[in-house]
């Protein structure tokens, strides 16, 4: 009976070392990707000339395309948000020092002078801010390849990171060669990002006429 006991106490010890040096390999494997990704994706997050496109669909219908221009200290983002035959649109200009807002919706046109432009700019959208961080993130995640659209891709789920969407079953896929967040999905929607870099024309930046637009207050 001892002996028996024996065998099963060896075989648990042996089952509990295999789980132990899988994960550990899975953690180190992920962090390599997650890392590499990162790494790659940080020569476009430093672009001061780039244009991003991301097309969002959230599961009420809505659709939110997101325009995001940048030309050194200059930065503009346009956003058109259509759900149940409404439109809206705001455009939002910054050079660095002032910031102005303008919206178009249920017919009004209103300005703000004193507006903040939401900061969007090219990443992996799986950032991460310390090695502890980056280790947590690898072992809970579950990275595969896949091709998205003739693009390749890194197929990223169950991942949190301080940069990462919390909304729960979100799905990431990021290009392999630029590290660059590719698509998103989440209990909420989906999204899509495409870039241009080094092509942004100045003439983008040009406000609308105030004139035609009323102060909000």
């Amino acid at each position: 009976m001892k002996t028996i006991l024996k065998k099963i106490k060896k075989i648990v010890i042996v089952i509990i070392l295999l789980d132990i040096f899988f994960i550990i390999c899975h953690t180190i494997k992920n962090a390599v990707i997650i890392n590499d990704l990162n790494n790659r994706a940080q020569k476009y997050k430093d672009s001061t000339n780039y244009h991003m496109t991301i097309i969002t669909m959230d599961n009420s219908g809505a659709k939110i395309v997101t325009e995001v221009y940048r030309k050194d200290d200059k930065k503009a983002v346009f956003l058109k948000r259509e759900a149940n035959s409404e439109i809206t649109k705001i455009a939002t200009y910054s050079d660095g020092t002032n910031c102005h807002s303008f919206t178009e919706a249920n017919g009004q046109k209103i300005v703000n002078l004193n507006a903040n432009i939401l900061e969007i700019h090219p990443s992996s959208g799986i950032e991460v801010e310390s090695g502890l961080e980056l280790l947590i993130a690898s072992a809970r995640s579950h990275i595969s390849r896949r091709l998205k659209q003739s693009v390749e891709c890194y197929n990223i789920q169950n991942i949190r990171t301080s940069s990462t969407l919390d909304a729960g079953d979100s799905t990431y896929l990021i290009e392999v060669n630029t590290g660059l967040l590719f698509t998103t999905k989440d209990n909420t929607g989906s999204s899509r990002r495409t870039y241009e870099f080094n092509g942004v024309d100045s003439s983008v930046f040009v406000e609308p006429n105030i004139s035609e637009y009323t102060m909000q207050q």
